[in-house]
């Protein structure tokens, strides 16, 4: 009996195991928006992106990276304390770093272009090489 179409069966799914990633990705949001992320200039703090001056955001970073294990981030503050920054900066790195879905939700559809336009999309442009990826 011949089982040559069997051999082609376990090849493919073998092919596919080893198609899937062995680990997670190396770099933390942190991480990477310290080492890709570029501000032009004629925003507040043009140059390379830097914690130094939130401190207090590298945490949630963190804890949006796949490395993480915690499954939901829930941030309530008050305005202006770079909530915005690091919802671009996890969209990008998860563009960019780590391709996945991502859901991001807001209050209505025109906060949501809001968004696009005024952060994510120029977000996308301090990124060397992530335009060029869509």
């Amino acid at each position: 009996m011949n089982f040559n179409w069997l051999d082609d069966q376990i090849d493919f799914i073998c092919d596919c195991v080893d198609s899937i990633p062995s680990s997670l990705p190396h770099l933390t949001i942190a991480e990477w928006a310290e080492l890709n992320v570029v501000l032009p200039p004629g925003t507040p703090r043009p140059g390379r992106y830097s914690f130094d001056y939130t401190p207090y955001s590298r945490e949630l970073c963190e804890e949006l990276s796949p490395q993480s294990s915690t499954r939901e981030v829930i941030l309530c503050g008050g305005v202006q304390i770079t909530k915005t920054t690091i919802a671009a900066l996890g969209q990008a790195y998860y563009m960019d770093h780590a391709p996945k879905r991502v859901l991001f939700a807001s209050a209505s559809d025109g906060l949501i272009r809001k968004f696009r336009v005024d952060v994510l999309d120029p977000m996308i442009d301090a990124v060397r090489g992530l335009k060029e990826k869509f």
